[in-house]
């Protein structure tokens, strides 16, 4: 199954029909895509520049990156959507010292209550939690909202949303939940061990 393909023509707001007809292809063609199998260069290549996304993006092991990786960088995803929710688990869960999360909203990780307790039991065992999302009222979460073709509303839903259910970790004393108002450009998750 390639989720990251499905992904990027859910948020390229495309069916596997409407890939089909702008690259001339059955829409079974397509559909053997998204079950995983890897289209000629040249499909990957339309593929790409149609969805706006790096050819290795949808197809990971296509393609040769350059990426030296050391005992500090163990992966790169291309998106947050693609990282396995096992990996997510196993990189809080390995906290030694301190979590730090800064991004908009979270609440992929804020509606996964085992996420939530794992947080919990980690700031109980002196591992410090610092929470940080975007402020609901701030500008440049409406600019992010619009950003992402989602609307300057439902994205401050979303913040306000995982300011809710993190709530039960404010009380924790191991735990910083705040929000900021100013734009930070990115997602930011960092374990210390």
């Amino acid at each position: 199954m390639n989720d990251n393909l499905r992904h990027a023509m859910a948020a390229a707001r495309l069916q596997a029909t409407d890939l089909a007809t702008a690259l001339a292809v059955d829409p079974k063609t397509v559909h053997r895509w998204l079950k995983g199998r890897v289209p000629y260069p040249r499909h990957r290549w339309a593929v790409a520049d149609l969805l706006q996304v790096e050819e290795a993006d949808l197809w990971p092991g296509s393609t040769q990156r350059h990426c030296a990786f050391n005992d500090e960088v163990q992966a790169i995803y291309p998106h947050r959507w693609a990282v396995p929710r096992a990996t997510w688990r196993h990189l809080f869960q390995s906290a030694t010292r301190e979590i730090g999360i800064l991004t908009y909203s979270g609440l992929f990780l804020a509606e996964d209550t085992g996420i939530i307790r794992l947080l919990s039991d980690q700031a109980h065992a002196g591992v410090r939690v610092r929470i940080l999302l975007g402020d609901p009222d701030a500008p440049a979460v409406a600019t992010r909202g619009i950003d992402e073709a989602i609307g300057s509303t439902v994205m401050a839903a979303r913040v306000s949303n995982a300011l809710t259910l993190y709530q039960p970790l404010a009380g924790t004393t191991s735990v910083d939940l705040d929000s900021f108002g100013s734009a930070t450009g990115c997602s930011c998750f960092i374990v210390s061990a």
